[in-house]
């Protein structure tokens, strides 16, 4: 009885270790981000109970303030991660680190604020009510965290900070009760290769994968099916029925499959309790144009598992085909992306489905559209069918890869159909749309961040592009010190929302890869004083628009063209370009009958201190950054030149989007741009020095900007990031952006320090002790 009293009265009590940094540190703000092993402190110390994750703060000791502080992902798995806060003050050396203990581990929960550290850490919306969270290749929802609640399971394919996993199948638990649709951080899954081993792994073979949970041996666990893009191949990993420190699942590797075609899908088409397979999804690929063809293969297995499959049946099932049974026949239905004519570009669908004839051959109707589906959602990308549990539907992908709703049959108790119209065309209703009161900011395809003050009211917003086609703002409610963001928005012209594609600027001949890309960029370009709109795009045109508002409140006239001496342009020179596309192995041939390269940034600002802006940005030639001077001719008209090409070190350039800025407060104009790779571990962000003046700049040879010395690698397109002064110390910063358009956030300091500040850390200590 006095050792249960004795826990009682020690569970919930707060303990503290403390931290001292023993480096000296620079004058900015600075991410520290020590890695605590409270499992082991705990340990040590004979505390009783095991670590509460959400009980920790961090005490700053010179003001006694608590302060802001972020965790790794890595407290998802266990009682060992990096705590991270900002120092911004060098001569604040000395932190408390205080936790709590419970008898249980609790639910890891989303933190309410998560400050922007610096570190490569994502930024967040932070707007103190649910915002959407995406995931671009969601598969479906499945209890993980086994609390009873469907998680939102899918694959995250990018590494965006040293360390990191280089992609991975993820989950976001769900949070609160069953009727609402929201979710905590994202949690990476792992496995391990024998159910003997700890040694846990993470899913990172390749960029793109696709992956299902499903119960693949009927045993009343779910399963992972792994569809790595190039491998030809499916991985089973089989659930052991055991949790890792965290409270997930561990997977056990259980050999794999020869499948041609990706993604591979699984789910029990045929409705016999086995677990059949779909190769392809009907979609263009984006970097090839090829079409990935649907083919069905039946598990014909005695008890469905190890899997043995025919030969497969060729189909056309639309775009993004899963199966889930529309009609209620007991027969599973397709659901599927199909064609929207009206919406021009590579993502012009509606959600439809097509009916299955007939339980023995996989024969299906024509395609209908999906009632009650496509008036609450716009450009439809992804689908999953959720088949199991209390809140069984379609998951859709919309807003071109922003949104994630889940879409539920309509009760035909509640519904106003007839008859005849409910078997003819079923009607689904919303359930939600995934949020979360954490969540990371995610904005599509490529959409390249502008940081600039949109509305003039102190604080730094977020312009941004997007690869099909759209530039939008998002709007900064909070404050520079901690931003609040509201959901992106469209931006309009002569009240018509602004758009870009490849097609619609130059014509026929019509190429494929009819995306947009707009680089904006917002910063004055005419004689008044406000800040108009500019916009590089995935043509090798640049445009603009006037701003016809005023400073707070910005609106915009009709497109013009950024026009360059000795390269005037016309529809039939747009013809010329687009004739040179069609006979070219590449969408992107070299023209040199224009000034500007394609679908890259540009960087703006007074090069030569005239007060007028000029333009830094790839030529022609792909590899090489040209300086364009703005200069009134004889009449007063402002135009614009070719200067010269610039030179790193007397070498050309090799790189992508190009910045601007005085890097290390000497006045000059120094150059940061990024060149990215596909290797592992290289070094993608560069900083040349302007030994020379502005007008006469003398560039240094390039050198790699690191995160602590190591290098800032995102693994596909990316990071061309934006250079400037973000967490407000006065020396520039970068926001870094990856395909899905998550933004990494690297500060001043981690750029410029070689390692980590050092540290000591106390015994810990429990606040009733003398």
């Amino acid at each position: 009885m006095c050792a249960l009293l004795l826990l009682a009265a020690t569970i919930g009590q707060q303990h503290s270790i403390e931290l001292t940094v023993t480096s000296p540190l620079p004058s900015g703000k600075v991410p520290m981000d020590p890695v605590i092993d409270f499992a082991k402190i705990i340990r040590q110390r004979g505390i009783p109970g095991v670590l509460d994750p959400n009980s920790i703060d961090v005490v700053n000791l010179t003001t006694g303030e608590v302060i802001p502080h972020a965790r790794t992902d890595d407290f998802a798995y266990g009682d060992k991660g990096r705590i991270e806060w900002v120092i911004r003050d060098p001569q604040h050396k000395r932190y408390l680190i205080r936790f709590q203990t419970s008898k249980k581990r609790p639910p890891l929960l989303p933190q309410p604020y998560v400050p922007m550290i610096g570190n490569g850490d994502l930024l967040r919306y932070n707007a103190g009510e649910p915002r959407p969270i995406a995931l671009v290749y969601h598969s479906g929802l499945v209890d993980l965290t086994g609390d009873g609640k469907p998680d939102l399971v899918g694959c995250w394919n990018y590494s965006y900070r040293p360390g990191d996993p280089w992609s991975g199948i993820v989950c976001y638990p769900r949070v609160g009760s069953s009727t609402e649709f929201q979710f905590g951080d994202l949690v990476r899954v792992r496995y391990v290769p024998d159910e003997s081993s700890r040694d846990f792994k993470h899913f990172d073979h390749q960029v793109y994968m696709w992956c299902d949970f499903v119960d693949l041996n009927r045993d009343g666990k779910v399963d992972i099916v792994y569809s790595p893009q190039t491998e030809a191949a499916v991985r089973f990993y089989l659930n052991s029925g055991l949790r890792d420190d965290g409270g997930m699942p561990i997977f056990v590797a259980e050999g794999s499959m020869e499948i041609p075609g990706w993604p591979v899908r699984t789910t029990d088409i045929d409705g016999d309790g086995d677990i059949d397979i779909v190769s392809g999804n009907g979609s263009r690929n984006s970097a090839t144009g090829v079409v990935s063809n649907v083919t069905l293969y039946r598990n014909s297995a005695d008890s469905g598992w190890p899997m043995k499959l025919d030969k497969g049946t060729a189909a056309e099932l639309g775009t993004s085909p899963c199966f889930f049974d529309v009609y209620g026949d007991g027969l599973r239905d397709v659901v599927c992306l199909t064609s929207d004519p009206s919406d021009p570009g590579l993502n012009g669908f509606h959600v439809g489905w097509k009916k299955r004839l007939g339980k023995e051959k996989f024969r299906y109707g024509p395609t209908r559209l999906l009632s009650g589906v496509n008036s609450k959602v716009s450009q439809p990308r992804i689908l999953a069918a959720v088949n199991d549990g209390a809140q069984r539907g379609i998951l859709v992908g919309g807003n071109v890869y922003q949104t994630v709703s889940l879409f539920v049959p309509r009760d035909t108790k509640e519904s106003d159909q007839s008859e005849s119209d409910k078997s003819l065309h079923p009607r689904f209703r919303l359930f939600g749309e995934a949020v979360s009161r954490s969540a990371v900011m995610s904005l599509s395809d490529q959409a390249t961040p502008f940081v600039c003050d949109w509305d003039n009211d102190g604080d730094r917003d977020l312009l941004v592009g997007g690869g099909y086609g759209w530039p939008r703002i998002v709007i900064n409610h909070g404050t520079n010190l901690r931003p609040a963001y509201g959901r992106a928005q469209l931006i309009r012209s002569q009240g018509k929302p602004i758009r870009f594609l490849r097609n619609q600027i130059l014509g026929a001949p019509k190429c494929w890869h009819d995306m947009g890309y707009p680089f904006p960029a917002f910063v004055r370009w005419d004689d008044d004083q406000l800040p108009d709109l500019i916009v590089p795009n995935e043509t090798n045109r640049i445009f603009w628009y006037k701003n016809t508002g005023t400073l707070s409140k910005p609106q915009f006239g009709r497109q013009r063209q950024v026009i360059v001496d000795s390269y005037p342009d016309s529809g039939e020179k747009r013809t010329q370009t687009a004739q040179l596309v069609a006979k070219s192995p590449h969408v992107y041939p070299a023209d040199k009958a224009q000034p500007f390269y394609w679908r890259t940034g540009a960087a703006f600002g007074d090069f030569n201190g005239d007060g007028l802006t000029d333009i830094v940005q790839r030529a022609w030639s792909k590899y090489s950054f040209t300086r364009f001077l703005r200069y009134r001719d004889k009449s007063g008209e402002l135009r614009l030149r070719t200067e010269r090409t610039l030179k790193a070190g007397g070498k050309q350039f090799h790189g992508a989007r190009v910045n601007v800025v005085d890097w290390n407060g000497d006045g000059k104009q120094d150059i940061v741009y990024s060149a990215a790779t596909n290797k592992r571990g290289s070094d993608t962000v560069f900083l040349v020095l302007n030994r020379g003046t502005n007008a006469e700049p003398q560039y240094d040879e390039a050198k790699p900007l690191r995160h602590f010395g190591k290098p800032i690698y995102i693994t596909r397109h990316g990071p061309h990031p934006w250079a400037g002064d973000f967490d407000n110390d006065g020396k520039p910063d970068l926001i870094c952006y990856t395909e899905w358009s998550v933004y990494p956030f690297y500060t001043h300091a981690a750029l410029t320090m070689q390692e980590r500040p050092k540290y000591i850390l106390s015994q810990p200590a429990t606040s009733n002790e003398d």
